[in-house]
């Protein structure tokens, strides 16, 4: 008897900068802790409940901790502000590959995060959150897929933001590489 499978596992990894003004990596600020949920979807639904939620402290942990018992998924901080999340599931029981997305929770003072994700060949996700000080608004983007997870034949996607009352285009992002969401700056309002 012969069984094919997958490895149906991926990591995701994250990572926290913290920049001054002029975008120079700087210490966190004293007793900073940041939280971040990460969530799934199969690219056609909307997004639900967190399966995963972390806090990164800047302090390393000895060992991995358990942040979802149903799911069994595992959280550690392997070196100060950088975290692996694992194993999350890359595909559902019909064969539709997930797709993650990585929030920051609450508020870090005066600072603003910009987030940027990749997926390497394996599948497994990287994101790296830079905190600026400074205001803003944004808005996230996201392309879903309405193609059974037909993967190979998804080009890239450009997604352009323009202001309602005077239609002038304020931002714009192009979705590629199997990251099928972005951040868009939009400014003061």
């Amino acid at each position: 008897l012969i069984t094919n499978s997958i490895a149906n596992t991926i990591d995701y990894r994250v990572e926290k900068v913290w920049l001054d003004e002029e975008n120079n990596p700087v210490d966190a600020p004293d007793n900073a802790a940041v939280s971040f949920n990460i969530y799934r979807s199969l690219g056609d639904t909307q997004v639900g409940e967190p399966v995963a939620s972390c806090l990164l402290d800047g302090i390393v942990d000895d060992e991995a901790t358990l942040v979802n018992r149903q799911l069994g998924i595992y959280v550690q901080e392997l070196e100060p502000w950088v975290a692996t999340i694992t194993p999350l599931a890359e595909y559902d029981s019909e064969g539709r590959q997930y797709e993650y997305i990585l929030l920051e929770n609450g508020n870090n003072g005066d600072y603003f995060p910009t987030y940027e994700t990749t997926k390497d060949e394996q599948g497994n996700y990287d994101t790296t959150v830079y905190n600026r000080p400074g205001e803003g608004n944004r808005i996230m983007v996201r392309k879903n897929w309405i193609d059974d997870s037909d993967n190979q034949h998804r080009l890239p996607v450009t997604i352009s933001v323009y202001n309602r009352d005077t239609n002038e285009k304020i931002g714009q992002t192009v979705l590629q590489n199997g990251i099928w969401y972005d951040w868009v700056g939009i400014g003061q309002l």
